[in-house]
């Protein structure tokens, strides 16, 4: 394996954009941490179905 291949970003952005839908401007925008806890077993629990209802239950204030 040479060391252009040592790299995972090609696989990490078709990761980001096919099956999380990140645009690939956001995912180059993102720290190693960030990517990392998004993608830790844990945090894929979390879907987009419970994410919508975490939202509608708990709506971000809006500033008065």
């Amino acid at each position: 394996m040479s060391a252009a291949n040592d790299w995972p970003f090609d696989r990490w952005l078709k990761i980001a954009v096919h099956v999380l839908r990140i645009s690939p401007s956001e995912f180059w925008a993102m720290s190693l941490i960030e990517w990392h806890m998004l993608t830790a077993r844990e945090a894929q629990t979390l879907r987009r179905e419970s994410l919508t209802e975490l939202q509608t239950q708990f709506p971000d204030e809006k500033d008065l």
